[in-house]
């Protein structure tokens, strides 16, 4: 099948690490190349609320998991895996790396 630009237009090039849309209470970690402009450092985030799409209204209707940016919200934490700051960050869609939080941490929601 010949590209299309205007079909593909809300779909990453690749999935997520782990091949799935991160849910509440998982931890990504969040490079600086992924959010241009708002981190100086890797930061691992738990998210507090469902990912939204952080694209641009042209792109109704498209799924959150094929649009290529995603907007997360959540708490960033520490090195001991404390949350310390309620953020959201536009990131791009295909270079998330979730995983789980680990047994016995609980979902963080505000």
């Amino acid at each position: 099948m010949r590209p299309n630009p205007r079909r593909d237009a809300g779909r990453p090039t690749e999935q997520a690490s782990g091949g799935r849309l991160p849910q509440p209470g998982d931890i990504v970690t969040v490079e600086p190349q992924m959010c241009p402009g708002q981190l100086a450092r890797t930061v691992r985030l738990q998210l507090s609320r469902p990912v939204e799409p952080a694209d641009d209204d042209r792109l109704a209707g498209v799924p959150v998991e094929r649009r290529r940016w995603w907007l997360l919200t959540g708490w960033q934490l520490n090195d001991a895996g404390q949350p310390v700051l309620l953020c959201a960050l536009r990131v791009r869609a295909n270079s998330v790396d979730v995983s789980t939080a680990p047994p016995g941490v609980s979902s963080i929601y505000y």
